[in-house]
């Protein structure tokens, strides 16, 4: 019975998604990575206990806090 109810909410929650009034309204990004590097990231996902694209966005917003670093880092 449970599981009638999670497989409905999942079904409502992909119609909202595919209707455009996803609760998320951080903007989307496509980009195409080599097969070993997607399950590289997969299993590196499946590691931590979150989604692919949560871990690349960790991983995006690191690089992006580094650079940002750098860049007000006096060379010298």
């Amino acid at each position: 019975m449970i599981s009638f109810y999670a497989s409905y909410i999942v079904e409502i929650v992909l119609l909202f998604n595919l209707m455009g009034k996803a609760t998320n309204p951080k903007p989307r990004m496509a980009y195409a990575i080599g097969q070993e590097y997607k399950e590289f990231l997969e299993q590196w996902a499946e590691e931590e206990g979150r989604s692919t694209a949560n871990l690349v966005e960790r991983i995006l917003l690191d690089a992006i806090a580094k650079k940002k670093q750098e860049s007000t880092t006096p060379q010298g």
